[in-house]
C-alpha cells in the first residue's frame, strides 16, 4: 500500500547483559584471587631453628626433597575436591551475575571452602595418592 506507514516499535529489553560486561570489563583488569595454603608472609612468621619456616616445610612436604618423597596437602585436595570446587563455583558464579554476591565475596567463600578442605586432610592425616 503505497503512503501506508509501518505501525511497530522495536524494544530492547536488557536481561543483565551490560551488567554482565560491565563486571567482565572490571574484573579483567583487576587482580581477583583467592590464596589457599601455606602463605609465607612476614606478619607472624613462625620460625624453627636456622630461619626454617612453616611454608618451607609446606613446601618439603608438598613436593618433596633430595631426601624425603612428596606427601602432598595442597595439590591432593585441591585435585580431589575440584568437581565440589566447579559445582560450587557454578553457584556462585550466577549469584553474582544475579547480583547477589559480589566476586570478592565468592572468592573467599570458595577459598574458605578449599582451606577447609585441606586442614581436614592434614588433621585426619588423610593421604591422598
Amino acid at each position: 500500500m503505497p503512503g501506508a506507514r509501518a505501525i511497530f516499535k522495536i524494544v530492547e529489553v536488557d536481561k543483565g547483559w551490560d551488567r554482565l560486561k560491565a563486571l567482565a570489563a572490571t574484573y579483567s583488569v583487576k587482580d581477583s584471587h583467592a590464596k589457599v595454603g601455606v602463605l609465607d608472609n612476614d606478619k607472624g612468621r613462625e620460625k624453627r631453628a636456622n630461619n626454617f619456616t612453616q611454608a618451607m616445610l609446606a613446601l618439603a612436604m608438598e613436593f618433596g626433597t633430595d631426601t624425603s618423597p612428596a606427601r602432598s596437602f595442597v595439590r591432593s585436595t585441591f585435585d580431589k575436591k575440584r568437581d565440589d570446587l566447579v559445582s560450587m563455583a557454578q553457584i556462585l558464579v550466577r549469584k553474582i551475575y544475579e547480583g547477589g554476591m559480589t566476586v570478592e565475596r565468592a572468592l573467599g567463600l570458595m577459598g574458605a571452602k578449599l582451606s577447609s578442605e585441606i586442614k581436614k586432610a592434614v588433621t585426619t592425616g588423610e593421604q591422598i595418592p
